[in-house]
């Protein structure tokens, strides 16, 4: 796959746009609880000097009690006790609310393909990805000091990865895929552990452009590798141990029907089944996943039992940490 990704084709592949994951904004009946009280809590020890803590060793759920599943739009989600926060005023409404290593910034997508960061109190708003790119599904470096995104130039052309400065602004391409106009699809960049490269996806070539594949490029650029076959939406785990995957993803709509887990030795294991599979995140102690399946619902599968929490109902869910997820609304992904 050196030298880009020449011939690939997606012709086949239905037109989605960035539209598709933005649905009907539902307010949460946490909308009306004071944010500067419930963030300050939230924050707590962020921007801490201290060094990382070492994940634990897999347990059983942490999460405890039974609460009510809502219905969830720009908020936090406690997921042991169901109590919910605002966002942050000034900074809601976005999509895709990444929160930085040292716990200090949020990154997030607007809805017109471009990506802001803030401080996590919402202050301190700025672009970060040009206006000339069309900017998908932005991930944080470990260090914290860039964030890698897909971006187009207009049309319907699959893009490059990006790499941005966060500080800087400066900007770096990581691919050189052969442009073409067809169909497309978010590439679900994210990086090693490690910083050393970037995990993502892409259809194989014509004539079976609905199969996905997990490939691999160094930070740098140059050469990429494939990691795992009929795989899409991959993740490594905290440790960089492991790679949560799905397999076979839907040609339809691109979700999949379980997350399966991949060890250092290309052995993998199932982890859940589920239908419509969407958008699974790990959280940063590495001992669940958070993903979206059919009818827009949250869930939370503990990794070493496999058993699965409904959080409640939304499009996507990243984690703020290791019991809080950022809950935002989607599309008819399902």
């Amino acid at each position: 796959m050196g030298g880009g990704h020449q011939g690939w084709s997606v012709d086949e592949w239905n037109e989605r746009g960035a539209g598709q994951w933005r649905g009907a904004r539902r307010w949460s009946a946490g909308a009306f609880l004071l944010v500067g009280a419930v963030l300050a809590a939230l924050a707590t020890g962020c921007g801490s000097t201290a060094g990382p803590t070492p994940p634990p060793e897999p347990r059983p759920s942490a999460i405890l009690g039974p609460f009510t599943p809502g219905v969830f739009d720009h908020a936090f989600v406690d997921v042991r006790t169901g109590s919910v926060t605002p966002m942050p005023h000034g900074i809601e409404g976005g999509y895709s609310y990444r929160r930085s290593p040292d716990g200090s910034m949020f990154a997030f997508e607007s809805c017109c393909g471009e990506f802001f960061v803030a401080s996590i109190d919402g202050s301190g708003l700025r672009q970060i990805t040009p206006h000339r790119l069309d900017a998908q599904g932005a991930a944080w470096s470990p260090d914290g000091s860039s964030l890698v995104f897909q971006g187009r130039r207009g049309g319907d052309r699959i893009g490059d990865l990006f790499v941005v400065d966060v500080a800087t602004g400066s900007l770096r391409r990581v691919t050189d895929l052969e442009p073409r106009r067809s169909g497309w699809w978010f590439m679900w960049p994210s990086f090693s552990p490690d910083g050393r490269s970037i995990l993502f996806h892409l259809p194989r070539r014509h004539p079976d452009p609905t199969t996905w594949d997990l490939w691999s490029v160094p930070l740098t650029g140059g050469r990429s590798t494939i990691v795992r076959r009929d795989a899409g939406m991959g993740q490594y785990s905290p440790n960089g141990r492991t790679i949560a995957y799905l397999p076979s993803l839907d040609p339809r709509n691109a979700t999949g029907g379980s997350i399966r887990l991949m060890d250092m030795t290309g052995e993998s294991r199932m982890l859940v089944e589920d239908r419509g599979i969407w958008w699974p995140r790990w959280s940063p102690d590495g001992t669940r996943i958070a993903y979206a399946a059919e009818n827009h619902e949250i869930h939370v599968v503990d990794v070493a039992t496999g058993r699965v929490r409904t959080v409640g109902d939304g499009g996507v869910a990243e984690w703020f940490d290791d019991h809080t997820l950022i809950v935002g609304p989607g599309g008819e992904h399902s």
